[in-house]
């Protein structure tokens, strides 16, 4: 068997643990990706909650539409 190989070798070890981590984050880094653009997904939050958004838009709409002409 090739040194380098070896089961109980400290560099296949370290290889293994970098490989193990390197996984760990792009799983991470995707459920954070996936995350972030589900709470980002205004058109999914209207479609959830219609009433919350008329009355958003309508507080809205009479905030801006109140404001005297600058």
């Amino acid at each position: 068997m090739k040194p380098e190989l070896m089961d109980d070798d400290p560099v296949v070890d370290l290889r293994r643990s970098i490989e193990a981590s390197r996984r760990q984050i792009t799983d991470s880094f995707q459920d954070l990706r996936e995350e972030v653009t589900e709470r980002l997904d205004w058109k999914g939050w209207v479609r959830e909650h219609p009433w919350e958004a008329v009355g958003t838009a309508f507080f809205v709409g009479f905030v801006i539409g109140s404001r005297p002409y600058l």
